[in-house]
């Protein structure tokens, strides 16, 4: 494993720990938030968070937002835990794998269930 596979390894944990934890945002409320993966440059200077967020539809864009003004706050408790020189700026992308898993799943089910009406 290299030392950049190792740090997004551990940024993806104290992350998600952080998220799930430590923010106290009302928009974060009845969200399940993951954090997916999270790529560093090879220079450490950033790193991509995929983070999926599931919940009421509403709800979704918000928890985003709570989370993308929290990233300074990530930012500074991820560098006290992960205890390296320079800590890279994070920049957070959203990741549908899940919902888009759960609709292909949810769409087979369907299929299913009017195959076995029409026999």
């Amino acid at each position: 494993m290299t030392k950049t596979q190792r740090i997004n390894s551990e940024l993806q944990k104290i992350i998600a720990e952080i998220i799930d934890r430590e923010l106290n945002d009302p928009r974060l409320e009845g969200m399940m938030i993951s954090v997916m993966r999270v790529d560093t440059t090879q220079d450490l200077s950033y790193a991509k968070v995929y983070i999926s967020v599931l919940g009421p539809d509403d709800g979704r864009d918000d928890a985003i937002m709570a989370v993308e003004n929290a990233l300074p706050y990530i930012r500074n408790l991820a560098k006290e835990r992960l205890k390296i020189r320079s800590m890279p700026h994070l920049i957070l992308k959203q990741d549908d794998s899940i919902e888009y898993s759960i609709r292909i799943s949810k769409a087979i089910e369907d299929v299913k269930k009017l195959d076995h009406s029409s026999n």
